[in-house]
Order: C-alpha cells, then sequence, then structure tokens
C-alpha cells in the first residue's frame, strides 16, 4: 500500500507525466518505465527518487518518438550497414509477417539502440547506474515503405562498479 501511494505521488509530482512508474511483473524489488510522451527530460528524476531497480523501458510505439529524426536516423543507418535487407524489406508490403521484413528486425533494433534518442537515454542512466543493454521489439513493421514501427522496450542493467558510470561516446552512424 505505502509503495503504490509512493509511486502515485512521484507520477502526479512530474510534469506532463512523462513516465510511468509500473512494478516488475516478477519482483517488487525492481520497476520498468513507461515513456508517455516521448520527453526523455525527467528520467533523471525518477531515477535519483525511486529505490527499486530498474529493468526496462518501454518506449511504446517508435512511430511517436521523435518521428522524423529518429526515422531518418534509423533509415541511414540500414542503409550503410543493411543496404540488401532494407531494400528487399522496402519493396515487399511491409508488415510484420512478410519475409523480406522479419530479417530487418535485428537490424533495426540495433539501429535503434544506436540512435542519438536511445543514446540521450543511455547517457542519463549511466549516471545513475545503469546500462541500455538491448532493444526488444514486437510488431515490427515497415508503414509507407520509408517509416518504422514496433512496440519497444529497453533492456535495462544496473552497472557493478562505479568505473563503468563514466559517460561513453556515443557511436557513429
Amino acid at each position: 500500500m505505502r509503495a503504490i501511494f509512493t509511486m502515485l505521488i512521484l507520477v502526479s509530482s512530474l510534469s506532463a507525466n512523462a513516465w510511468e512508474i509500473r512494478n516488475h511483473y516478477k519482483d517488487e524489488t525492481k520497476y520498468n518505465l513507461l515513456l508517455r510522451n516521448g520527453n526523455v527530460s525527467e528520467l533523471s528524476a525518477i531515477l535519483e527518487k525511486e529505490k527499486r531497480i530498474l529493468s526496462g523501458i518501454n518506449l511504446g510505439r517508435v512511430i511517436q518518438l521523435q518521428a522524423d529524426s529518429l526515422q531518418t536516423e534509423i533509415h541511414n543507418y540500414l542503409k550503410a550497414h543493411y543496404p540488401n535487407e532494407l531494400s528487399a524489406a522496402q519493396l515487399s508490403a511491409g508488415n510484420m509477417h512478410n519475409p523480406k521484413v522479419i530479417p530487418l528486425r535485428k537490424p533495426f533494433e540495433e539501429a535503434l539502440v544506436k540512435s542519438s534518442y536511445v543514446q540521450s537515454i543511455a547517457e542519463i542512466l549511466r549516471e545513475h547506474g545503469y546500462e541500455v543493454t538491448a532493444a526488444s521489439t514486437e510488431k515490427f513493421m515497415l508503414i509507407e515503405r520509408n517509416k518504422f514501427d514496433a512496440m519497444t522496450w529497453l533492456k535495462v542493467e544496473q552497472l557493478t562498479s562505479k568505473a563503468s558510470r563514466t559517460p561513453q561516446a556515443a557511436p557513429l552512424l
């Protein structure tokens, strides 16, 4: 009861409710964050106040996150590193079950983790002793042949030493 009250106060105190705190489904010592409006600015405040261990971040649908800049960044990464898979997927119907789209899912997750958007989240997480270890997606698809969409989660782990909390340079795309 006390934990629920604390969560309600924390969530209501944040402007625009950018983040929603959810209990980890199997472990009450952990929690997950659900991004509500695409704004990462309040992430640090939550990490400072929440005493449980963060286990993941649900970004929601990628199409709703900084649509143009993130889409362009992911597209450019895939074009540079996976041109054949990207081209085949763009020529297909683009739905999540299409055999030309399926091979692009893991490269998409890789591109998302390396994007400046996720790197901005990763930088805040590192300051609080966490790291993004991977992205996970469901319902990955192409819309209008050039826009990507998927329900997306960032897998997060707690760092074990202060030395690993030092900021690292973001990878170049």
